[in-house]
């Protein structure tokens, strides 16, 4: 009887260790004060194999500003694949496409920050600001080293 037991037991954690995580990509949640510069760090988990992935991430204008993209942590990733055009920024979207050119896949740990946002608050005392991720005008896609969109999780801050 238990060596049935143990035998069940070790099948059912083999087979929840071989689920693949779905990748997500994460902002934080962050307090400043009004006027303050300050910087938002988006991060990974699950990021493995993957060959792409763009989204846009918007904020309300009125309440704070892009100042810069001081830090990039992926192969082929820079200030060139941030769509910082004037008309973005006004409406305060930055769309963002990566991709990786020898479409091998990239792996980085869990909790990898990939880019840094330097932002400034512009907002009231008390004001909430949403940080989202949202797919207009770069959809929300994930693609892994076989070149299929996967499913994926988005942590808005």
């Amino acid at each position: 009887m238990y060596k049935n037991l143990l035998t069940l037991l070790l099948v059912c954690t083999i087979g929840l260790s071989l689920q693949a995580q779905d990748p997500t990509m994460t902002l934080p949640y962050i307090t400043v004060d009004e006027s303050d510069e300050f910087e938002i760090e988006m991060s990974v988990s699950n990021f493995d194999s993957l060959v792409t992935m763009q989204f846009t991430i918007q904020w309300d204008p009125t309440k704070m500003s892009l100042l810069e993209i001081p830090f990039f942590n992926l192969p082929d990733l820079d200030s060139s694949r941030f769509g910082i055009a004037p008309a973005n920024l006004d409406e305060g979207r930055l769309p963002v496409s990566w991709e990786d050119k020898t479409l091998l896949g990239i792996t980085v740990d869990d909790g990898t920050v990939v880019f840094k946002l330097r932002m400034q608050a512009m907002g009231n005392p008390g004001d909430t600001i949403p940080l989202e991720f949202i797919g207009m005008p770069a959809a929300i896609e994930v693609v892994d080293n076989t070149l299929n969109a996967v499913p994926h999780a988005i942590e808005n801050g």
